[in-house]
């Protein structure tokens, strides 16, 4: 699951020094808790082993994330309106990767 709203779950973000107090905190707790990967790249890439699941530049995640609702309501960009014409572009990059079995 790359992303749920289940309120038995969440997804933290620390920094690498925070790691050690997180874990403590969850033990303390009886919380799970399992490392997914690390942040520091211009794109989300998740592998199962060496089979890259999804590989896109966060800049797309970030653009389609911000675009998603006009897009999704067929509201059209404003012409000369560089901010959305780029959200529906990455959007339809998404699109099109997803549609030819890569995401």
């Amino acid at each position: 699951m790359l992303f749920g709203e289940a309120p038995s779950r969440i997804v933290l973000s620390v920094g690498s020094e925070s790691i050690a107090a997180l874990d403590a905190i969850a033990a303390r707790h009886g919380v799970p808790c399992v490392r997914l990967g690390a942040v520091g790249s211009a794109r989300l890439r998740i592998t199962d082993g060496q089979t890259a699941l999804i590989d896109l530049p966060v800049q797309d995640l970030s653009d389609i994330w911000r675009g998603s609702i006009p897009v999704k309501a067929g509201v059209p960009p404003v012409p000369g309106d560089a901010e959305d014409a780029r959200l529906r572009a990455a959007y339809d990059r998404l699109q099109q990767r997803i549609r030819g079995g890569r995401a």
